[in-house]
């Protein structure tokens, strides 16, 4: 390994351990991970291994978050004393407050936050990316830590051949986006709700406008 790369990778640790594990940005990445890398373990009948950083299970909010439960679109509970709140950011507040020592804080748990950069949680955000700003230099090393991340994420007990199937395509739906032309490139199941929306504003139009036609029609009638 490189000076220069054990600088990035020592800097990097030193910034993500000195600040509170982000409960938003935990939340993106556990999204990202269960919406768009999940269903390539699902598509292989394989596990999440233990080995892997990105696992669930070792979430730090991984039984914060198995005590939710969202009631309606205005109401969630927890389950740990079955309060109720408006908003799941407020019931964040609730388990930082009150039920900060049931986090899950074993040595093998994870701040998933800690991987924002790889898996772009500010790009993504935002989504923008100004080109002048980045430097493939940079994303080259932040894409070989992606790609060794992901091969903890490979379980040992597959065959060769599903071994290498999840590493292909758990690198494409994650690290291949670490370059400055794919940097703001949105994953899969974010374009797919962006394409929804899309389709229901039209067919909104299309309905305002036919009950437009008919209302003036029928004006013109009377």
């Amino acid at each position: 390994m490189s000076p220069f790369n054990l600088i990035f990778i020592l800097t990097f640790g030193i910034l993500a351990s000195s600040r509170p594990c982000s409960r938003a940005q935990s939340k993106f990445v556990r999204e990202y991970f269960a919406r768009s890398l999940l269903p390539v373990y699902q598509k292989y009948s394989q596990p999440i291994p233990e080995s892997c950083p990105f696992s669930p299970i070792r979430d730090i909010y991984h039984f914060h978050e198995n005590n939710k439960t969202k009631l309606d679109i205005h109401r969630w509970k927890c389950e740990l004393c079955g309060k109720l709140f408006a908003k799941e950011s407020d019931l964040d507040k609730h388990f930082d407050n009150r039920h900060e020592n049931t986090l899950q804080t074993d040595k093998s748990s994870i701040c998933l936050a800690n991987y924002c950069r790889i898996f772009r949680c500010d790009v993504l955000n935002k989504q923008s990316v100004k080109n002048s700003q980045c430097h493939e230099s940079t994303l080259k090393i932040l894409r070989n830590k992606c790609q060794e991340h992901i091969d903890l994420c490979v379980p040992k007990s597959a065959s060769l051949s599903i071994q290498n199937k999840l590493t292909i395509e758990l690198r494409d739906k994650l690290c291949s986006f670490l370059t400055c032309s794919r940097l703001g490139e949105s994953p899969d199941y974010m374009q797919t709700s962006t394409s929804f929306l899309q389709v229901f504003a039209i067919i909104f139009v299309i309905v305002l406008s036919i009950i437009a036609y008919v209302v003036i029609n029928y004006t013109d009638l009377m």
